[in-house]
């Protein structure tokens, strides 16, 4: 199936990929999700999917196309999800790394994820662009990016990723809001609320850090190695990420296939 997939994203005419992240004016998408019902693009998440499946792609018969997971604490929360992820036979692809399977080592091997020809592994999958990636538990900067180095967010990994092997692809960005301060870590930031994220002990502190190091390295990274003309748009004309082309979310969804 990834093999399918990979073929059809490096064809001449790619799907649209719409990425929805956690971001308050997610809340947008899902007043307007009809305008996409019957269109071809893929749907990818990062990390929580279920309240973006059961609040807004229900609405038009869809689900996560692609999911992203590289968290070893999300991991954790999330493996029964995941289980079910593999198991349904209509998604494509869940894209991990080797830090989060390893939380949760003990576990797979009473139960071993199944379909794992849908899994990828995202420290293999980029392993020309990093040499280690993402954070470890103590919140370390892990990331090595040739010359750049930082603390980069799972957005950015992914982003690179298929712009390595698809870069005509049209990427919009739903729920890519940012920050407007570092201390403003509150429930309002997120689409999820704080009832979701207190139930693993998750936080909100890294918002703002992810989205100044993304604004710092994007630029550099995509001009050195060919991205700086993606066509990534953010969906949301008031995120506080400013290096990434915006447009209001009625065009968004009228351009999208």
């Amino acid at each position: 199936m990834f093999k399918t997939w990979l073929e059809r994203t490096l064809s001449p005419r790619p799907h649209d990929i719409a990425l929805l992240l956690s971001g308050p004016s997610l809340k947008q998408l899902e007043n307007s999700i009809d305008s996409l019902r019957g269109k071809t693009v893929h749907f990818y998440a990062i990390n929580r999917k279920q309240h973006i499946e059961k609040n807004i792609l229900s609405r038009i018969g869809r689900k996560i196309d692609v999911w992203t997971l590289m968290s070893p604490m999300e991991m954790e929360a999330l493996l029964d999800e995941v289980y079910a992820f593999l198991e349904d036979p209509d998604t494509t692809m869940l894209i991990t790394s080797s830090i989060a399977l390893k939380a949760v080592e003990q576990k797979l091997l009473q139960r071993p994820l199944p379909n794992t020809h849908k899994l990828i592994m995202a420290d293999e999958w980029l392993f020309c662009v990093f040499d280690y990636f993402y954070r470890s538990t103590q919140n370390k900067p892990l990331a090595s990016l040739f010359e750049i180095k930082g603390e980069l967010n799972t957005l950015f990994i992914l982003l690179v990723g298929i712009l390595q092997r698809a870069p005509l692809t049209r990427i919009y960005l739903f729920g890519c809001d940012g920050l407007p301060e570092p201390d403003r870590v509150h429930a309002e930031a997120s689409y999820y609320g704080a009832q979701c994220y207190d139930s693993t002990r998750l936080s909100f502190s890294n918002l703002y850090g992810d989205m100044v190091n993304f604004e710092r390295y994007w630029p550099v990274f995509a001009k050195q190695h060919g991205m700086h003309k993606a066509k990534i748009t953010n969906a949301n004309p008031s995120s506080h990420y400013q290096c990434l082309k915006k447009k209001p979310l009625l065009n968004v969804l009228q351009e999208i296939n």
